[in-house]
């Protein structure tokens, strides 16, 4: 029957005994709408039609919707993936080769530059998912995508660098009252003599704010792109802050193994990109790091706030080859996704991933149009 009703425009809210039907054009409508604005909400939306066909609204309405839309971007999903197959694009690495015009379109003979192509990484904290009781809105399907680093592959490097002990820790160890149980390194932890930089970004946590973080499951999104603003990768951080697994995750699944595909001296801006070569010397990437030529600096914004020594060796003001850019390029990515907070906040792992796929979808392909018009 859905067969019959979808060549008349139209799907039905139900896969066998269909009660209710949406028309694909409403169906499209809210899609390209919530692309736009996503704070509109599926309920917003239902009360907004039912308003115009003087409608009573009705819970069920949502639901028949909620199920009926996640069919329609599955079968969009499906209608890319063959048309993917078709023009033979199956290649994990097609979407980052081809995603930024400015980056990759290079000149024949082209001079060979200090940096070949910039990017940046960071943690956000705004895309928080609460963690919800067993058996509540409970939805066992899994999200995969292209852009999504899963939590596995983030795990491996998990227990990759030692922690660094605090001035604290250290002292208590000193006088034998303090035995290490740290699970997991902080994003500057391979600094093991400790510098200024790294002791300013650690914030200190009280327990309010410790029980406060705990209704959290996933407390943001670690992403990279490149400085015009295509996003490369992204991954969830569970349970914590930016602890060090999840830049080396990023450097290790996507920019190190492809960097055959961007080239040698990859050039990452990162709030702290002054002591995260030292992690990376002590993790497992140190040997194709050094080989690769990749270069980190402290983004500008962030790099004023660290001492001189600091900023002589690693703001971008100061280094050769990344020109006059200021890399707070992920800032800009998570102001945009700011949007995605309310309808993703308390939603399930497989409709929060959705959404956040989706979004990151348009965001680059607005970005990709207003590069290839700046190229």
């Amino acid at each position: 029957m859905n067969a019959t009703l979808l060549q008349q425009g139209c799907l039905g809210c139900s896969p066998v005994e269909v009660s209710a039907t949406i028309s694909v054009r409403t169906l499209e409508l809210y899609r390209r709408l919530r692309l736009r604005q996503p704070r509109v909400s599926v309920q917003a939306w239902i009360k907004t039609v039912c308003d115009l066909h003087n409608l009573s609204y009705r819970r069920s309405y949502w639901r028949q919707f909620t199920d009926t839309f996640d069919v329609y971007l599955k079968i969009l999903r499906g209608v890319e993936a063959r048309v993917r197959d078709a023009l033979e694009h199956t290649s994990p690495d097609l979407r980052v080769k081809a995603a930024c015009p400015a980056c990759h379109y290079e000149l024949i003979n082209e001079d060979t530059l200090p940096v070949s192509i910039i990017g940046a990484m960071d943690g956000g904290q705004s895309l928080k998912r609460i963690r919800l009781r067993v058996g509540l809105q409970a939805d066992p399907r899994s999200f995969n995508s292209s852009y999504y680093i899963t939590e596995e592959d983030v795990d491996r490097f998990k227990y990759d660098v030692k922690a660094r002990a605090t001035k604290k820790k250290k002292k208590q160890e000193d006088d034998g009252a303090w035995s290490s149980n740290v699970n997991e390194a902080t994003a500057a932890d391979g600094d093991d003599e400790g510098t200024t930089c790294t002791d300013r970004w650690k914030a200190a946590m009280s327990d309010s704010h410790k029980r406060m973080w705990a209704i959290y499951r996933e407390t943001g999104i670690f992403i990279s792109a490149c400085w015009h603003g295509m996003i490369w990768w992204i991954c969830d951080m569970i349970e914590s802050g930016e602890l060090a697994k999840y830049p080396l995750a990023i450097t290790d699944n996507r920019l190190v193994p492809t960097l055959r595909v961007f080239g040698d001296r990859i050039g990452i801006g990162y709030d702290i990109g002054c002591s995260f070569p030292a992690t990376i010397s002590k993790s497992s990437l140190a040997d194709e790091a050094k080989r690769k030529s990749l270069r980190m600096a402290v983004c500008t914004f962030h790099g004023y706030a660290h001492n001189r020594a600091c900023q002589l060796s690693f703001h971008p003001l100061y280094t050769t080859g990344f020109g006059i850019e200021d890399i707070e390029t992920c800032k800009r990515v998570f102001a945009a996704f700011n949007g995605l907070v309310p309808i993703t906040q308390h939603a399930s792992p497989f409709h929060r991933h959705q959404a956040i796929n989706n979004y990151a979808q348009q965001w680059d392909k607005d970005k990709y149009q207003e590069s290839s018009e700046s190229t």
